[in-house]
């Protein structure tokens, strides 16, 4: 069973689930075991719920992406759980689109 099937079954119970691993694999086949690979480390950091919250997030914008799931996820329940799994050198990239996720929903929010 690959890591993407393992996902799936983690969280079989939300049909967003599916639809985001539908897009990472047709945005981006060639990467899809290294990005399930990060989500299968993110699962050391976040709950269920939390993950899925991104996962609707990324879907709504049809950036469905390691990287936006976790700028997404650095930007709702903040940077030390982010700190703890992004390294050093890659933080900054998240962070950068975490403010941009942040001023999106506030234009939402008006």
């Amino acid at each position: 069973m690959s890591i993407e099937e393992e996902l799936l079954l983690d969280y079989k119970d939300y049909q967003v689930a599916k639809e985001f691993f539908a897009k990472l694999r047709k945005r981006s086949p060639r990467y899809v075991y290294p990005q399930c690979n990060r989500i299968r480390r993110m699962q050391k950091y976040y709950i269920e719920e939390q993950i899925v919250d991104g996962f609707e997030f990324c879907v709504a914008e049809d950036i469905c992406s390691v990287k936006e799931l976790t700028a997404f996820l650095l930007c709702r329940y903040g940077e030390e759980t982010a700190r703890k799994f992004v390294s050093t050198y890659s933080y900054r990239h998240y962070k950068d689109r975490a403010e941009e996720i942040r001023e999106e929903v506030l234009r939402w929010q008006r």
